[in-house]
């Protein structure tokens, strides 16, 4: 096995992580302070997009969210296209992933270089060898395992229905009929949505999701648990809650290129030993308020 083992990582959130998709900033989160770009800020910005591997370009705006011990940096470019970068006061990426790959790196005795890019560079990047492992709530699926060996599940998900607290006509998925919700794209969420044969609004991410399901535009939004926790985290006073959950449950874990038979070994070893350890109960507790590395 590497010496030097490089975790690809893109935060979620969750949840948890870096996030490269669009981002809604003013309904999701409330308390965002938006700065003025100057010649220093667009330094400082353009150096922490070099440091992360981003493309530099020019930038609208950039706004920052403390809390938490965390902060988030965010940034809206001249081209509509937002980012998120989280860290904590030391500068160091945080995020539920990135707290697992480097408790994992710990158990391996190896050290951990973390490279942010976008979901769609996310797995093809292992095709050209750029990096070993690959993390960001990847479930396991069919097809992927075809293609790429996966780790021991570190983490466990379940659909479910998100709406306003004060909903009452939704308990069960089955209820999904005759209702609108906001479903982003062609996803596995939406799909589920139209097997009940509920109305789909089309939206462009799940932070537009949130916010049409608190504007009370729509019923609500199917999503997967993690994502819900996410938002419980960073938004205790959200009025919104878990009306119904699936039982179809997907498993998340590290992937890699098939033929490294010893890093996988070595990574389900490590793997089992943070469970038994409470070490994953522990970062899962912090990020999500709950325990999600057990099913």
């Amino acid at each position: 096995m590497k010496k030097r083992i490089k975790i690809f990582i893109i935060t979620i959130i969750v949840i948890i992580c870096l996030i490269s998709i669009p981002f809604n900033f003013i309904n999701l989160l409330k308390n965002v302070y938006y700065i003025n770009i100057d010649e220093d800020d667009a330094k400082l910005v353009n150096s922490l997009i070099n440091d992360n591997n981003l493309i530099e370009k020019p930038i609208k705006k950039i706004g920052y969210m403390a809390g938490l011990g965390d902060w988030y940096l965010f940034i809206e470019y001249e081209d509509g296209e937002k980012r998120e970068i989280l860290y904590d006061d030391n500068d160091n990426l945080v995020g539920y992933d990135v707290e697992v790959s480097r408790a994992l790196a710990k158990e391996l005795g190896v050290k951990v270089k973390f490279v942010e890019v976008k979901w769609d560079s996310l797995i093809a990047g292992l095709d050209s060898d750029k990096y070993d492992l690959v993390t960001n709530q990847v479930a396991i699926t069919a097809e992927r395992k075809k293609k790429y060996d996966f780790s021991i599940p570190h983490t466990y998900s379940y659909p479910a229905i998100i709406t306003k607290k004060d909903n009452t006509e939704i308990t069960k998925m089955s209820d999904i009929k005759g209702h609108k919700f906001s479903q982003t794209g062609s996803s596995n969420f939406s799909k589920i949505v139209e097997k009940y044969k509920g109305e789909i609004v089309a939206t462009n991410d799940w932070n537009e999701n949130v916010s049409l399901v608190e504007q009370g535009r729509v019923d609500g939004t199917v999503n997967d648990t993690l994502a819900y926790y996410d938002l419980v985290n960073k938004k205790p006073d959200t009025d919104l809650k878990i009306a119904a959950q699936g039982k179809e449950v997907s498993e998340q874990a590290f992937i890699f290129n098939k033929g490294q038979d010893d890093l996988k070994k070595n990574v389900d070893k490590a793997l089992k030993s943070l469970k038994k350890s409470g070490k994953l109960a522990e970062i899962s507790n912090k990020y999500f308020k709950t325990d999600v590395s057990h099913k």
